[in-house]
């Protein structure tokens, strides 16, 4: 136990607090069992540690290990959490829980017996983290996305921008864009975003950030998926290799049944793995309304789950609509639906129509009688019906 207090003692002296993410006032960090799920290296561990180091004292109340360490190969997790409490321990922090064989009924038998003990659980957003009902009974789950454009705009200038609903953009975008672009340049700051904004690792290489986003696709699919869903090696080189296929076709429309041919797999293999690299954040698998569950049914649409991957591995796909569509998912996705309406335009929420338009020239009869709002890149602030695609980056 001596040496987990020494590591964690050596962690949380490198872990600053003066930005944190917007979830942190989110989690009620006083809940019984917190679980906090996510993408790789969107920065779950960084917020529990912030989280520790705000409120921990020399007691030795709070602690933080990875169940992924060789300590647990002749230590237990329910060993450990019970030497913890009697030393006067409270608040216990397990990072990538999800790789110890049992965790969940070791932890659930201490989570019952202490009513004092707090533990907060950080894990893969693959793994399905409702299959055990005890821990289900007990457990707060949240998931932490990537950066939002808000949070980049904040910590590239220093402001404390909040964040905006749906409902306030769609009804009052034109104020809202005015008033934010007085206090930064939405147009440099939105670009450079798109390039390099939505993982947390820019604030510290930013000129290494691009094979950084490179490596995280990678140990997605060669540790993440295949761990949860054990997959084997000639999975994981035929993950890759669709991941691949999906993003850099002409087509966002898969033909799983090609695929399948030129990957020696099965339509339902395909129609699994896309399934897998969706669960994991690397693509969005977009179905029609009659569609929308399931995952042998075949998607609509297939984007890169977000901009930064699109600009790292796949530079020459010079599609300003698909990066367009990739942002606009990567930010709305996480707060409300999106669905297909009729033709190309997009209902939001349930009730705003949209069209993303790549030209800025254009009218609305380019879309004929077109009652919805168009969402458009390259332009500063809202007009008429026309929307500004940064400020959907507020959301969150």
């Amino acid at each position: 136990m001596e040496g987990l207090y020494k590591q964690f003692a050596f962690r949380i002296r490198s872990i600053t607090t003066s930005y944190k993410r917007f979830l942190f006032d989110i989690v009620d960090w006083s809940h019984k069992l917190v679980i906090i799920k996510g993408a790789q290296k969107i920065g779950k561990s960084y917020l529990a540690l912030q989280y520790a180091k705000l409120n921990c004292s020399k007691n030795g109340d709070y602690l933080y290990v990875n169940a992924n360490d060789f300590y647990f190969l002749s230590n237990s997790l329910q060993d450990t959490a019970r030497k913890f409490r009697e030393q006067g321990g409270r608040h216990l922090i397990i990072d990538d829980v999800h790789k110890y064989a049992g965790w969940e009924e070791e932890l659930a038998d201490v989570l019952y017996k202490y009513d004092d003990l707090s533990i907060v659980l950080i894990g893969s957003i693959t793994y399905n983290w409702q299959q055990n009902e005890k821990i289900n009974a007990l457990a707060a789950e949240y998931e932490l996305p990537g950066l939002s454009f808000r949070e980049y705009v904040n910590f590239s200038t220093g402001l404390t921008l909040g964040k905006r609903s749906i409902d306030e953009i769609f009804n009052d975008y034109a104020n809202i864009s005015t008033e934010l672009s007085k206090l930064f340049d939405p147009m440099m700051l939105f670009q450079s975003y798109l390039s390099y904004g939505y993982y947390p690792f820019f604030m510290e290489n930013r000129l290494n950030s691009q094979v950084l986003v490179n490596e995280t696709v990678s140990y997605t699919i060669e540790h993440d998926i295949t761990f949860v869903k054990k997959v084997d090696f000639g999975g994981v080189i035929r993950l890759k290799r669709l991941f691949t296929m999906l993003v850099s076709s002409e087509n966002d429309s898969p033909n799983t049944s090609a695929l399948g041919d030129t990957l020696g797999s099965s339509r339902r293999t395909i129609l699994e793995y896309m399934e897998y690299l969706a669960q994991a954040r690397l693509v969005v698998n977009f179905r029609d309304n009659q569609n929308k569950e399931g995952q042998y049914t075949k998607p609509q649409q297939v984007y890169v789950a977000n901009s930064n991957i699109l600009g790292a591995m796949f530079p020459d796909k010079n599609n300003l609509l698909y990066e367009m569509k990739c942002f606009f998912f990567s930010q709305l996705l996480y707060v409300t639906e999106i669905e297909q309406g009729s033709a190309d335009d997009l209902i939001i929420d349930s009730k705003y129509k949209v069209k993303l338009q790549t030209d800025i020239l254009a009218d609305k009869s380019l879309f004929g009688d077109f009652d919805g709002y168009s969402v458009v890149k390259h332009i500063e602030v809202g007009y008429r019906n026309k929307i500004p695609l940064w400020l959907f980056g507020f959301v969150y």
